[in-house]
């Protein structure tokens, strides 16, 4: 298991608004999973994305940041997936 230190402030939440999940769950899986972290360094390059394309001012612009917005749900669903407690 590869430990990490703590998530920042922003992309805390970042994950918890996109999520729903309480601030300690994705502190600590952010700390002791990989995968997670993975996710979570996509979300905000998706994020970031998103929001240039959301004011882009081009024609493919539109079109381009529903495709983001699109991703970036899913790649939530991945976050709520991982944070899902096991039954």
């Amino acid at each position: 298991m590869s430990v990490s230190g703590p998530i920042d402030a922003s992309l805390l939440r970042l994950v918890r608004d996109r999520t729903g999940a309480p601030e300690a769950a994705i502190c600590r899986a952010y700390e002791s999973d990989s995968s997670f972290r993975a996710v979570c360094a996509d979300v905000r390059t998706c994020s970031r994305a998103l929001r240039r394309w959301e004011a882009a001012d081009s024609r493919r612009a539109p079109a381009l940041a529903a495709e983001y917005a699109d991703l970036l749900e899913d790649l939530a669903e991945e976050l709520r997936r991982i944070l899902k407690p096991e039954p």
